[in-house]
């Protein structure tokens, strides 16, 4: 059962449960462990944004040393000195880079970026829904860069996969979660693992007030009771 933060330069705040340990790999084994070694330049990563994008971008910066990495999830409305002044030896992650893709204030700050990481022996992992060249991006020297980038593509998790890491995350909580319980989670809920794992953390919250597991039972209860107090 987990709470806490960590807090990171600008004013960005990282989620305690996004670790290595807690992302279910299936079919993503092999990006998993380039994000874990990092080679220069660094990683691409593209998928829809249901495949756990944002969770292994704040892995990297949980699993780094203090102050060597940072999370920076962008978006339309902040400005191109958001990223300006990184340090250059630092690991820099930037989360659904294709939101600024074509805006060129952006598209010089994320080249003179990039070029300072690799004179600085920083790393770069990005992700976006596409590949760097598919991703938007007006200025050819940027996607020239950001293809030198190793490309991973994560995959999605199917049925069997998205109650193997509800139990992983369940676990991670200090929990059980049967097999009958998240059966019936899937099937209430919708099957995008960032609402799965927020449903999971009430259950926990009503769990730990009633002083109950999650078996069947409570959990079919707890659930059904929440979401008639949400349609309220």
């Amino acid at each position: 059962m987990t709470e806490g933060s960590r807090q990171l330069p600008l004013a960005v705040t990282l989620d305690v449960e996004a670790r290595f340990d807690t992302y279910y790999s299936a079919g993503n084994t092999d990006a998993i462990a380039a994000l874990q070694m990092l080679p220069s330049p660094g990683v691409w990563l593209a998928s829809p944004t249901s495949c756990g994008r944002s969770h292994l971008l704040q892995a990297v910066v949980a699993a780094a040393p203090a102050n060597a990495a940072w999370y920076l999830p962008l978006s339309k409305e902040m400005p191109a000195q958001s990223i300006a002044g990184l340090a250059p030896d630092a690991i820099v992650c930037l989360d659904d880079v294709d939101q600024v893709a074509g805006n060129a204030d952006w598209e010089q700050a994320l080249f003179a970026l990039y070029e300072s990481q690799l004179a600085g022996g920083g790393r770069l992992v990005i992700s976006a829904s596409r590949r760097p060249d598919q991703t938007g991006f007006a200025l050819p020297d940027l996607v020239s860069r950001f293809t030198s980038l190793a490309l991973y593509r994560l995959q999605p998790l199917d049925d069997a996969a998205l109650i193997r890491a509800l139990q992983l995350r369940a676990r991670y909580r200090g929990l059980e979660l049967p097999d009958a319980a998240a059966h019936f989670l899937l099937k209430r809920l919708p099957r995008e693992p960032r609402a799965l794992f927020a449903w999971l953390a009430r259950l926990d919250e009503a769990a730990l007030s009633a002083k109950r597991g999650l078996t069947l039972p409570f959990v079919r209860d707890t659930l059904n009771r929440l979401l008639a107090e949400s349609e309220a």
